[in-house]
């Protein structure tokens, strides 16, 4: 019907020269015509529910989400996609996802660098191994360190972002735990029965392996 509508309106308003006046003086009656819209036939409860439901698009697998986004590659550069995602990605707070993005494009080699840094990271070889207590207990005594050098060896270590050796005090704990009980100590001298360092030495042998 509005097709229709039109047909007639166009035909009309060309014949009177498109004229606004000429057209009303003409069309009087045709403009006095109710005009009735017929109503639009919603579509049922039933036939809204036919068919599988939409997806949200973190759900989708990637071949659907590769389809969903096809008219928008075809439709925008690679620098507006990549500039409306770092917009996207500060408005959501994910500030620092779009710092690393940002930093990726600073220039052509950058991302690849990053790549291989992050790949590095993963790597078992490549992670960094702390000392246990008792390895740094070792590490001490083998090379004759004083307190202060153990000290500033960590100290060292740790501006460099290698926290790899425990503190002094746990150290420390763990030297005393090497010494068995019932041991006598004198200025000159210090004795232990047989016994007590065979127990100390098993328990020892026995809890670390």
């Amino acid at each position: 019907m509005i097709s229709n509508f039109k047909v007639v309106l166009s035909k009309l308003w060309i014949k009177s020269s498109r004229n606004i006046i000429r057209f009303s003086e003409s069309n009087v009656e045709w403009l006095r015509k109710l005009f009735i819209v017929p109503p639009l036939s919603l579509p049922s409860s039933s036939s809204s529910n036919v068919g599988r439901p939409q997806k949200l698009f973190p759900d989708c697998s990637d071949r659907n989400k590769r389809r969903k986004i096809q008219q928008l590659t075809k439709s925008y550069t690679s620098p507006e996609i990549l500039f409306a995602a770092k917009n996207k990605l500060h408005m959501s707070g994910k500030r620092a996802a779009c710092s690393i993005v940002n930093e990726s494009l600073s220039s052509p080699t950058r991302a690849s660098k990053i790549k291989k840094s992050y790949m590095a990271s993963l790597s078992i070889d490549n992670a960094i191994m702390p000392y246990s207590v008792d390895e740094a207990l070792a590490f001490l005594i083998e090379n004759k360190l004083t307190k202060q050098q153990y000290i500033n060896i960590r100290k060292s270590a740790k501006e460099r972002r290698a926290n790899i050796y425990p503190s002094y005090d746990n150290v420390l704990i763990a030297k005393k735990k090497c010494y068995p009980e019932n041991i006598h100590i004198a200025e000159s001298y210090f004795k232990i029965e047989l016994q007590h360092l065979i127990d100390h030495t098993i328990t020892r042998l026995f809890f670390n392996c």
